[in-house]
């Protein structure tokens, strides 16, 4: 898998408290605020990077971080282009911004679908058609936000199994 962060050319922000992370805190509230909505026992953020979104959830769910990069402890070390991780409870998927650096998305999708009733997801505007193709064969999709301003021209989406 790609290094995102450093590919991408955004900085790290992490001296200012409105925009924890990289430019992408919009993208991250967001989906926070599903995330508390729903309330899961356990939440699995693939692409985790520094796990900032743990500072943001309620405190009762379990949070689980996998990322191919190690930013910070208590993550999970994975190549989602190699492996995926044994998920042994029923929790909720996180998937921000992840999808353009995994080489087969529908086999991706297909672990989703058999681990998971729900998972969140964000992708560049450019590419929803794409990845929708995929995802609507296993799960229905609701848009959360359309074309958020951090990172540009994204939206993000709650999946539910069908």
């Amino acid at each position: 898998m790609a290094n995102r962060w450093e590919d991408s050319g955004l900085r790290l922000l992490k001296d200012d408290p409105k925009n924890p992370g990289l430019d992408w805190s919009e993208r991250m509230f967001v989906a926070v605020d599903v995330i508390n909505k729903i309330n899961p026992n356990y939440l699995y953020d693939f692409g985790c990077g520094e796990s900032l979104i743990k500072n943001y959830i309620n405190k009762n769910i379990i949070y689980t971080g996998f990322d191919s990069i190690e930013h910070c402890d208590k993550i999970k070390i994975i190549d989602l282009n190699m492996e995926y991780p044994k998920i042994e409870n029923d929790g909720l998927g996180l998937c921000l911004g992840i999808f353009e650096y995994i080489d087969d998305v529908e086999r991706f999708v297909f672990f989703l679908n058999k681990n998971f009733k729900n998972f969140i997801f964000s992708c560049r505007n450019n590419d929803i058609e794409k990845y929708l193709n995929i995802i609507n064969i296993y799960f229905k999709t609701k848009k959360i936000k359309n074309t958020i301003k951090n990172p540009p021209n994204q939206s993000v989406f709650l999946c539910e199994k069908i």
